[in-house]
């Protein structure tokens, strides 16, 4: 047993090289501006899944999964590779079609998990991803105290440039986890963690305040605190924390949240067209509308690194080298533009039976919940907003973190439990 531990020891260090180099190579990349921090998440995720793999048929590790996630993960996987296929011969570059997949490389990270697992390696990314999230706190004062840009985007913590509303998806996976390991267990509620609502009030993230009630429901009922009392002091609680983060919104942006949710507003922020960026149900209909030429198209899209545009590379997919604008190829996508393009209305099919199917095993056939059950069904539910607000899953950091939590979840290994408890 203590070489079990030691292996597994060395194992856990390894693993946190790829959790460090994930989760801050985005800010590192904003800091420095240098190349290295584009690729370096790249060359450790490499350098762990040949490990991985080579490690599992030398030792000839038996792991696996149960039938239900077995199925969710070769669904997604599966039309990933179709998409390689009829990217080919569609007549995309080989390598755009390698630079996509790069992008989506997190999918994948559960062949490292194969050899990387536990309970303990889960409690060491999330120990790191609460620390960054807390240090985010007063970073995210700074950036927007010492900023004179009025926009909000600007404070993204830790994550990375251009990041605010995915450090507000990661602050909320935490916050919610938290809440519900403190309910579950008794615990007093108030800690620390609430001061995660202070960047998530600077930020000027809207999502934020439709995610909040929601998650709150969900925490009373993965906590199997539905009561009357429960749910009336949740809703106290909430009221609090929206007037709290309203309060912040009004005294720097000048403007009430009920602004953001008024006809004109909404209006405007899913179908306004500048020279900046277009909205997300614009984007959206124009990606649909790109693949609606023939019953093949629009099932399957052009194939992976069809919209692709890679600014450094100077590469463009098929689809992006034709229609590209930076108001529609850049700013804020949600992942329905990308998936619709390289995959069509089968990927996104694809994508939501993987989320329903995940669901249903962290869910229902998990047994006792713990606090990275908590983390995984946060996840799954940021992994199904993305799908109509932002392009997760090829965001590093958050990606990253999704998809471990999901998979560290549902990955059974002879031993696991005796090794890592």
């Amino acid at each position: 047993m203590a070489d079990i531990m030691k292996r597994d020891e060395s194992l856990n260090y390894r693993f946190i090289i790829l959790v460090l180099v994930a989760m801050l190579s985005q800010v590192m990349l904003q800091i420095t501006d240098s190349t290295m921090f584009k690729i370096s998440d790249d060359f450790v995720f490499l350098l762990l899944l040949i490990d991985s793999l080579v490690a599992v048929k030398k030792k000839r590790i038996e792991i696996g999964f149960d039938r239900i996630t077995l199925v969710a993960v070769s669904v997604l996987c599966f039309s990933y590779i179709f998409s390689v296929v009829l990217a080919l011969l569609n007549g995309n570059q080989i390598m755009v079609i390698v630079l996509q997949l790069r992008q989506y490389k997190y999918v994948f990270v559960f062949l490292i998990l194969l050899y990387y697992h536990g309970d303990r390696v889960f409690y060491q990314m999330y120990n790191i991803v609460r620390i960054i999230g807390y240090i985010s706190v007063p970073v995210s004062i700074i950036q927007r105290f010492s900023s004179s840009n009025p926009s909000g985007d600007i404070v993204t913590g830790l994550y990375g440039y251009g990041t605010s509303g995915i450090m507000s998806l990661f602050l909320l996976i935490i916050f919610f986890s938290e809440l519900c390991q403190r309910l579950a267990q008794g615990k007093r509620i108030f800690g620390w963690y609430f001061l995660f609502f202070v960047p998530l009030g600077l930020n000027e993230t809207k999502i934020v305040f439709v995610m909040i009630p929601i998650m709150f429901v969900i925490t009373l009922w993965m906590t199997k605190k539905f009561t009357l009392t429960n749910v009336l002091f949740m809703v106290f609680s909430a009221a609090i924390l929206l007037y709290g983060t309203s309060f912040m919104y009004r005294q720097v942006y000048h403007r009430e949240v009920s602004e953001i949710f008024s006809r004109e507003y909404l209006t405007e922020y899913m179908t306004e067209v500048n020279s900046e960026d277009i909205g997300r149900y614009n984007k959206t209909m124009i990606a649909y509308d790109i693949i609606d030429r023939s019953p093949l198209t629009r099932t399957f899209g052009y194939g992976i690194g069809a919209g692709f545009s890679g600014q450094l590379t100077g590469a463009f997919g098929i689809v992006s080298e034709k229609y590209y604008a930076r108001n529609l190829f850049g700013g804020t996508r949600p992942q329905l533009f990308n998936t619709l393009i390289d995959s069509g209305v089968a990927g996104v099919a694809a994508q939501l039976l993987f989320i329903v199917l995940m669901t249903v095993k962290i869910v229902y056939f998990s047994g006792a919940y713990s606090l990275k059950h908590y983390v995984a069904i946060f996840s799954l539910l940021t992994l199904f907003t993305g799908i109509f607000y932002q392009d997760v899953m090829t965001t590093p950091n958050l990606a990253f973190f999704i998809f471990t939590s999901i998979y560290l979840v549902c990955i059974k290994a002879p031993g696991t439990e005796r090794e890592f408890s």
